[in-house]
């Protein structure tokens, strides 16, 4: 269940707003948070299909940031402005993107956190892990040649459990 509205409803809007300056309109917005809402409300195997939408979100978050690594230019000259104007594109997006999954976080990652499982991440807190799997520690021993004074408080603040919006904007490098 939770792959067919995945597919069809929530992820082309993920999509939308992680890979383009084209922002959701009001009806879109809703109608994917509506579907997200009857996706992890629905009584039949609730449990079940949450975890799959967690799953699925963070294997979009992993394929999304792998190939923002993989877009990065060869010359380590152009690889701070690259990286600063990615970091900000991807950070806005997840803002988006946490609170069109809102629902999500409340019905199954707040519940199974509360139960224990430290494993699972709020949405944006999985977006930012893999943004650091995926981005910042594949490139990061190329742009520590550049400033390693900020790679390493970038490294520091991608390391605590929840990056908090003030904190966002310290993650730039240039």
């Amino acid at each position: 269940m939770a792959q067919e509205i995945w597919d069809s409803e929530i992820m082309p809007k993920i999509v939308q707003v992680m890979s383009s300056s084209t922002p959701l309109t009001f009806a879109e917005h809703s109608a994917a948070y509506t579907a997200v809402y009857q996706c992890v409300t629905s009584a039949r195997r609730a449990d079940e299909t949450r975890r799959e939408l967690h799953t699925l979100t963070g294997k979009f978050f992993a394929e999304h940031t792998k190939s923002i690594a993989t877009g990065a230019p060869g010359d380590d000259a152009e690889l701070t402005a690259y990286y600063d104007a990615e970091w900000d594109r991807f950070s806005k997006a997840v803002k988006v993107v946490d609170r069109l999954l809102n629902q999500l976080n409340r019905h199954y990652v707040q519940r199974v956190r509360d139960e224990g499982n430290k494993e699972i991440l709020a949405v944006r807190n999985l977006a930012f892990k893999s943004w650091k799997s995926n981005v910042f520690d594949i490139l990061s021993p190329r742009l520590e040649g550049v400033n390693k004074t900020r790679v390493d408080a970038v490294r520091e603040l991608l390391a605590s459990e929840e990056l908090l919006d003030e904190k966002l904007q310290g993650m730039r490098l240039g």
